[in-house]
């Protein structure tokens, strides 16, 4: 949570306005994933240090972690201007 809200404020402070609504939008619809999990259904391993309430698939933590790198990747693609910056994002 603290780098989503730290990469809003710096989209605020260098006005890239543009890209908030979007970074919104992908980390909000990855927390669709619960919904996922209820389709899906998958239980946990019975072998668990913790037990937790809900199913296994697909993972809440990855789902918003891709969603989130993954449109902070296309900020500083589409941003930079450097062919070999790009092709190291990419």
């Amino acid at each position: 949570m603290i780098f989503f809200l730290t990469t809003l404020a710096v989209l605020v402070i260098l006005r890239k306005q543009k890209y908030i609504l979007p970074l919104i939008v992908s980390v909000g619809f990855s927390l669709l994933s619960s919904l996922i999990k209820l389709i899906v259904h998958r239980t946990r391993p019975t072998v668990e240090i913790y037990k937790a309430p809900s199913f296994s698939f697909p993972s809440e933590h990855a789902t918003i972690s891709i969603a989130f790198f993954g449109f902070l990747a296309y900020i500083l693609f589409k941003e930079s201007k450097n062919t070999k910056v790009r092709v190291i994002i990419l």
